[in-house]
């Protein structure tokens, strides 16, 4: 096929290879044939009931805290395209809980954090949102991964300079090197930040979860303990077509 770039093919090594099967290329073709835009309960019954209990199932699957499921009726989650907008989502319902606690406060002081190996998507979150973000630098000696002293310096810096941080993405495989931030060290130092939102980008390594054996490493224990919100992409190792992201 002329003018494109076959994420398929064998011997495309960029970025996370999109692992299709035929049985999502046959559940594509059966949502096409439909074509129900399921943005409400109202609007599509099947799909709004439907997708909360795949979020379920997912959340069962990779060993998330019951406080994250639909049926628990404090959590549950939604089917996005990207783990951008899964992002910008997060950051939006941070924003709202900060404002409401703090009323008056201009939003280009808000803060959002993340590191030098961060995805994209917290400056684009700002951008588009009229926010700062602020990339905290990380070390190889750490495994470029985000360490809470780390972060308590720059959360402490940002508010003597009138800043306001409100929300903290930590990464569970970062894009350009798969490191892991250390979340149990992260989610210690926000207990003394409690109106900060932690949210959890494993965009890739988080389908790991699904294995016992790698949930230590990606810090499920302390996700399930501190974190606000949870992302992860089916459309890479979870082996679905892409705009699959819980």
């Amino acid at each position: 096929m002329p003018g494109m770039t076959h994420w398929q093919h064998p011997s495309f090594f960029a970025y996370f290879p999109v692992a299709n099967t035929f049985e999502s290329v046959l559940a594509d073709m059966l949502a096409g044939s439909v074509t129900n835009p399921g943005f409400n309960w109202a609007c599509s019954p099947a799909c709004t009931e439907l997708e909360m209990l795949v979020m379920d199932w997912a959340a069962k699957l990779f060993g998330l805290d019951p406080t994250f499921y639909v049926e628990s009726k404090s959590g549950g989650g939604v089917l996005l395209t990207t783990a951008s907008d899964s992002a910008l989502t997060a950051i939006v319902a941070a924003r709202s809980r900060y404002t409401k606690s703090h009323p008056g406060v201009p939003l280009d002081k808000l803060v959002i954090y993340g590191t030098s190996q961060t995805h994209s998507l917290g400056a684009k979150a700002a951008l588009i949102l009229g926010l700062q973000f602020r990339a905290i630098e990380v070390y190889a000696k750490d495994d470029y991964a985000l360490r809470g002293e780390s972060l308590v310096q720059a959360l402490d810096e940002d508010r003597k300079d009138g800043r306001h941080p409100f929300v903290v993405i930590a990464t569970v495989g970062t894009t350009s090197s798969g490191a892991i931030d250390n979340i149990e060290e992260v989610g210690k130092a926000l207990i003394n930040y409690p109106d900060i939102w932690l949210h959890i980008d494993a965009a890739w390594a988080g389908v790991a979860l699904a294995c016992p054996e790698f949930r230590e490493v990606s810090h499920l224990g302390a996700i399930n303990e501190y974190a606000h919100s949870f992302c992860t992409n089916f459309h890479k190792a979870q082996i679905s077509s892409v705009q699959r992201i819980v």
